[in-house]
């Protein structure tokens, strides 16, 4: 075990965090929720991360997003993501796509993840993604609305059945309710989101990175079997 780790191993034992080096993780979407989630994946020693994001890194995006700086700016999302992991961990195997996961392409099922964390932004996709996950009996954890949120104490980890107050948790709820699937292991918040302004959704990293670092938490203690439902 690389020394590095010692400090999560105090919490989960050694032989734990070894079996993390031999885990593939993927995570869809690394805006402000889902990269933070792919370098709290790293950090814990995951031994493979699959990286999935087709952006560029926006001025708007310096808020809340990790990729997001001023030497970034235009820079493919997913690239900026795989050099911050390879500084992280140089001995994790990244594999890198620039470009958005659809129906039609099956590149993250290819690879044989342990586990998808879901930060997808398109509904469609978003739902598409559930769904393979579930027909190919691939572990998953989906992000909900964190737009519109200021509280981070408000987060948790649930099922999808349980949310309250988070409207893309409703309409993802009910979509998959029509495909028979009832049950999806999910991150939200209870807080009622503040409306858009002029059709657009306000956010902020306190609540976007709490997102995230939950989705990685509630892998990490999956793999190792410590996942407290």
């Amino acid at each position: 075990m690389a020394d590095w780790l010692q400090r999560l191993s105090l919490l989960f034992g050694e032989d734990a965090i070894r079996s993390l080096a031999g885990k593939t993780a993927a995570v869809v979407g690394l805006g402000g929720v889902g990269a933070f989630a792919a370098e709290a994946l790293a950090r814990s020693g995951v031994g493979k991360i699959i990286l999935v994001d087709g952006d560029v890194v926006d001025n708007t995006n310096r808020n809340r997003q990790l990729p997001a700086m001023i030497s970034t700016l235009g820079q493919s999302k997913a690239e900026v993501v795989t050099k911050r992991i390879s500084d992280i961990n140089p001995e994790c195997d990244i594999i890198t796509f620039a470009r958005h996961w659809h129906l039609e392409e099956d590149f993250i099922f290819d690879l044989q993840p342990d586990y998808i964390v879901d930060a997808i932004d398109s509904f469609k996709d978003k739902i598409d993604l559930i769904l393979c996950a579930k027909r190919q009996n691939v572990s998953i954890i989906s992000a909900m609305g964190a737009g519109g949120k200021v509280d981070g104490s408000m987060f948790e980890v649930a099922d999808l059945s349980k949310t309250v107050n988070d409207p893309l948790a409703r309409r993802v709820r009910q979509t998959l309710r029509k495909q028979g699937v009832e049950h999806l292991k999910v991150v939200y918040s209870k807080e009622k989101p503040i409306p858009p302004t002029d059709g657009v959704i306000g956010s902020a990293v306190f609540a976007t990175g709490v997102s995230g670092l939950l989705l990685a938490g509630e892998v990490i203690k999956d793999l190792v079997g410590e996942s407290h439902e």
